[in-house]
């Protein structure tokens, strides 16, 4: 049995981070052979999550950390204080330790050095699965030297986003190459997540179709008046993600999901006639669920969604300015897109099973 160590994010209460911590455990688990925990680490001594300027909605958030505290538990294997520190001394020992996904190498926003292996003992394989460099790999805000330092160790090598694999590729160490891969979410089929979502309880939601219309930060009034019009425009309810709106804003009734968790995060989505997101792992499952979906791309988290929708060539459903109501339709053909995704999840199971069966025989030499 190959013991792999899973280390990523999985103490932010973000409906996408817990569902990549399960794809990728649930992914490696699936693998004849394998043996997958998540190495129960935070950045930061771990508090139940309290958002500053959520005061006056405690009692919500009480029950959204109950919520994901309970899929931490259940669903990661989760269930003891994460440590925030991790040395060769005090390192979980593993056959293989496997880091990603997730924007785990993205230092423009935080510089980890477990996230890229510090901790692994001297002569354990490294493997990476998905990891996200997020930022531009030609920009200044991007920090290399944990790059310079950790890459060459790497013993498998994989992202997430096209536009990152050249970067990543010369710090390898020779002979090593980067491969492109999906995220962990993908590699499910949607019965995975279906199954999922039965075993929450069932969210509030209007009786008519809605817009399930998600914005992970602060609202951009451009998608915000667009919503409004398509609801308008196709006679449809919203579900959305603020954790208080006016109930004047849309033209009928309205539902916050702020305070869900991620099964019922994937109830909204696989129940929404629309979808309308920045969210990258909102587009993966109205991908996953066949949900109608327009994405809309910005400087920040925009190198994701052109990577993975050019990949299954749903170039349509990406917008990076503005899209006008009477071009928007509340149909699409997923087809095409499923195919191409078949092909894509294929490849990257047969790295992921390379990796883990290579770092294996590795150990037995």
């Amino acid at each position: 049995m190959i013991s792999a160590g899973i280390t990523t994010t999985a103490y932010g209460n973000n409906f996408g981070e817990m569902l990549q911590a399960f794809g990728i455990r649930a992914a490696v688990n699936s693998l004849p052979g394998c043996q997958a925990e998540l190495v129960n680490f935070s950045t930061k001594a771990y508090h139940p999550y309290q958002k500053p300027g959520f005061e006056s909605f405690a009692a919500k958030n009480v029950q959204k950390n109950k919520l994901f505290q309970e899929f931490r538990e259940n669903e990661l294997g989760l269930s003891n204080q994460p440590v925030s520190e991790l040395t060769q001394e005090n390192a979980p020992d593993f056959d293989v330790y496997v880091f990603g996904s997730d924007g785990i190498w993205n230092t423009s926003v935080w510089e980890v050095p477990e996230f890229f292996g510090s901790f692994v003992p001297t002569g354990k394989p490294k493997i990476a699965y998905s990891p996200s460099v997020g930022a531009d790999p030609n920009g200044a805000l991007l920090k290399r030297e944990m790059f310079e330092k950790y890459i060459p160790s790497f013993d498998y090598l994989s992202v997430r986003e096209r536009m990152h694999m050249e970067f990543v590729q010369q710090y390898a160490a020779p002979g090593k190459r980067v491969h492109l891969v999906c995220d962990p979410t993908l590699l499910h089929p949607r019965q995975t997540y279906e199954a999922l979502a039965a075993k929450g309880q069932e969210p509030p939601k209007p009786d008519r179709p809605y817009i399930f219309f998600y914005q992970p930060h602060a609202a951009d009034c451009a998608i915000l008046s667009l919503v409004v019009k398509l609801a308008r425009r196709f006679g449809y309810d919203v579900v959305h993600t603020f954790a208080d709106i006016p109930s004047s804003v849309f033209p009928h009734e309205s539902i916050s999901a702020r305070f869900a968790g991620p099964r019922e995060f994937l109830s909204y989505i696989r129940d929404a006639a629309l979808v309308i997101t920045r969210s990258y792992h909102a587009a993966i499952f109205s991908i996953l669920f066949e949900r109608p979906m327009y994405a809309f791309v910005d400087k920040k988290s925009g190198s994701r969604f052109v990577s993975l929708l050019s990949t299954l060539h749903m170039e349509d459903r990406l917008v990076y300015n503005f899209l006008r109501p009477e071009e928007a339709s509340p149909e699409y053909d997923y087809t095409d897109a499923l195919n191409n995704l078949a092909d894509f999840k294929m490849s990257s199971m047969e790295y992921l099973k390379d990796a883990l069966y290579g770092a294996s025989r590795g150990l037995d030499n």
